[in-house]
C-alpha cells in the first residue's frame, strides 16, 4: 500500500493569513515486506518477519474524525480489523493490520 497526500501551495504574500500546518511534509505511507536487501541480511529479515507474523513489532496510529465511519469504509475495501471499534478513555478506537503484520491504531478522540 502506498498513500500519497497532496501538499498545499500557497503564494508568499498570503503566508500571514494561512495556519502553519499547510506546509508540513506531505504525507507518505510506504509498507515494505521485510526482505534481504542493502538494509537486511538474509538472517536479519527473517527475524523481523518472524516478529511481525507474531504481531509484536510494527505499530502506528491514525486519527480520524469518525472511527466507526472510517471502520465500515476500509473493512468494505478489504482492511484486516482486530474487532469492531471500542470505547476507551481517551476516545473510540480500531485496530487494522496491514499484509506484512504491522498493526494500525484508527482512532477518534474524545472532545477536550
Amino acid at each position: 500500500m502506498h498513500v500519497h497526500l497532496v501538499m498545499k501551495r500557497v503564494p508568499l504574500r498570503d503566508l500571514a493569513l494561512v495556519d502553519a500546518r499547510a506546509f508540513l511534509p506531505v504525507l507518505e505511507i510506504v509498507l515494505l515486506e521485510p526482505k534481504e536487501g542493502p538494509m537486511l541480511d538474509t538472517e536479519s529479515a527473517a527475524a523481523v518477519r518472524l516478529l511481525l507474523k507474531k504481531g509484536v513489532l510494527g505499530a502506528g496510529a491514525f486519527e480520524t474524525p469518525d472511527c466507526k465511519k472510517t471502520y465500515e469504509t476500509l473493512k468494505a475495501k478489504g482492511v484486516q480489523f482486530a474487532g469492531a471499534p471500542e470505547e476507551r478513555f481517551y476516545g473510540t478506537e480500531a485496530i487494522m493490520r496491514d499484509g506484512v503484520g504491522n498493526w494500525f491504531s484508527v482512532t477518534q478522540q474524545k472532545p477536550h
